[in-house]
């Protein structure tokens, strides 16, 4: 799709889409609150900051990288 991120309620009604001057490729969640979301398009990084925060991309509240146990 060319026309931005489209954002979906759980149930997959459409609720909005983020307009981007550009086709995405990827999204990501970021930030110290986890409410800044990265847009990566085809020549630029986007970064918005939102009144939503995002999971985690292993799941929600993990850190894998602080939780592992040494061996």
């Amino acid at each position: 799709m060319n026309d931005g991120v489209h954002c979906y309620d759980p149930d997959g009604t459409l609720i909005g889409r983020l307009r981007v001057a550009e086709a995405v490729a990827n999204i990501s969640w970021g930030g110290a609150k986890r409410s800044r979301l990265f847009i990566a398009a085809g020549t630029s990084l986007y970064s918005v900051v939102m009144g939503a925060t995002g999971t985690h991309p292993t799941g929600p509240g993990r850190r894998p990288w602080r939780d592992a146990t040494p061996h």
